[in-house]
C-alpha cells in the first residue's frame, strides 16, 4: 500500500501520530479563509474524535 498501511488499526495510529505533531488551532486559522461555511471549523477540531469512532475496516 501506498502509505504503508494494512489494516484498519495501522491507519489509526498513523492518523494518531499525524495529528498529534499537528497544531490543530493552527491549521483551523490558517484553512478558515477557505470554508464555504465558517461552522465547518468545528470538523476540523472533531475530526480525530470522529476517527476513533469510525469504523475503518
Amino acid at each position: 500500500m501506498k502509505l504503508g498501511v494494512s489494516n484498519s488499526g495501522q491507519l489509526r495510529d498513523r492518523i494518531r501520530d499525524l495529528y498529534a505533531s499537528t497544531n490543530i488551532e493552527e491549521m483551523v486559522a490558517d484553512v478558515s479563509p477557505f470554508l464555504f461555511y465558517p461552522a465547518d471549523e468545528k470538523k476540523i477540531r472533531l475530526f480525530l474524535p470522529i476517527i476513533e469512532q469510525a469504523d475503518l475496516g
